[in-house]
């Protein structure tokens, strides 16, 4: 029998690096930076030095900045 094989590229990464979250929300690295020093967005600093970012927790984090455009009038 042969079986499939997972390649690392068909899972989805959970947890985030500064590059690849500042690449997955379309911001710059120092904007990411600036957020996380503010704290105004969702990180980690397991070892206080390297910066995590959980993907479901920036997309929640996105979603919560919605902004709905007003009815045009008639």
């Amino acid at each position: 029998h042969s079986f499939p094989t997972r390649r690392s590229s068909d899972l989805v990464k959970e947890m985030l690096t500064t590059e690849e979250a500042s690449k997955y929300l379309g911001i710059s690295q120092s904007q990411i930076y600036k957020l996380t020093m503010n704290m105004q967005i969702p990180h980690f600093k397991p070892k206080g030095k390297t910066i995590y970012f959980n993907r479901q927790e920036l997309l929640r984090w996105m979603r919560k900045n919605h902004v709905v455009p007003a009815k045009q009038k008639k």
